[in-house]
């Protein structure tokens, strides 16, 4: 096969078009920044024509070298995939490397877990957290759970599993001292408590016609299951997604103050190779099924 370039040259090139990133894909290859420019170089230099476009916020293929990029991702995951059918061929155990985000972790996949395994038992899981501002990556992973804001376009498969919108609760103990406007709450006074940053409330403020934003808004949380203890000990009034609350809305641990919601392109998505994997196909079909929301009452 003298008419391929080397194999680490590929890998490379397919690596930093997946990833958008010379850097990170380095990290993955196990290889320097240096060597993966170079290997790029290289191949570029074989072709006769350009691959990426190099920019301040990282590179992308270009429009000549698309068809490369999109049969070798196609081809790389055919091979994983007949690696995957060898290993279970011969007895290998079939483990699956699962992230997830920690609210939906905590609240929806690990209480129900044991059902899974429980019907498949000859699956083993490896379950870590997932952190919302990692690139969507599954190059060490069979499966990842997360949220996203809009449309996903890109070179792994994406199914819907909850919408992510927000609306605000609190505690019946903070309503119960909460600032007042006619019947309902005054937000403009309330004490507001915020997830990673002020700007969703700002978003929901505007939209409703709330003039400023409250003077008692000062705590910001680092990730959402913070936010919900917060909210759920009467700290305040917080922007939650109410398909991860239904539970704590039911029982009354937490009350909705307004059906106006915010961040209506978030969605929850699972994300899995487009190759063929039957127990990833098992874990898919559950977890469509498992973490499906009721209702939240209105």
């Amino acid at each position: 096969m003298s008419h391929l370039p080397p194999l680490n040259w590929l890998r490379a090139f397919e690596a930093a078009g997946r990833l958008s990133s010379f850097s990170k894909a380095a990290d993955e290859l196990c290889v320097t920044h240096s060597a993966v420019s170079q290997q790029i170089k290289k191949l570029e230099d074989w072709c006769g024509v350009e691959l990426f476009h190099r920019d301040g916020s990282g590179v992308r293929v270009t429009k000549r070298a698309e068809v490369l990029f999109r049969e070798l991702n196609r081809d790389l995951e055919r091979v994983a995939d007949i690696f995957d059918t060898l290993r279970m061929s011969v007895g290998v155990p079939n483990q699956l490397r699962v992230a997830v985000i920690p609210s939906v972790a905590s609240r929806l996949l690990i209480p129900k877990i044991a059902d899974f395994k429980n019907a498949n038992p000859q699956i083993s899981l490896n379950i870590s957290y997932a952190l919302t501002r990692d690139a969507i990556d599954l190059s060490e992973l069979d499966i990842l759970i997360t949220y996203l804001d809009g449309p996903y376009e890109g070179p792994y498969l994406a199914t819907k599993l909850l919408a992510g919108e927000v609306r605000p609760v609190c505690a019946p103990s903070y309503l119960a001292r909460a600032p007042r406007a006619g019947d309902g709450i005054d937000f403009s006074a309330a004490t507001l408590l915020h997830d990673e940053d002020r700007t969703t409330w700002s978003r929901w403020l505007q939209k409703c016609g709330v003039a400023s934003e409250s003077k008692n808004s000062s705590t910001v949380y680092a990730d959402f299951n913070l936010l919900s203890i917060a909210a759920i000990a009467g700290h305040g009034v917080a922007l939650c997604p109410t398909s991860l609350i239904c539970a704590e809305l039911k029982r009354g641990d937490l009350v909705l103050l307004s059906n106006i919601p915010e961040s209506c392109d978030r969605n929850y998505l699972l994300f899995q190779h487009r190759r063929k994997n039957d127990a990833v196909d098992r874990f898919c079909s559950w977890v469509s099924r498992a973490l499906q929301a009721p209702r939240y009452p209105h």
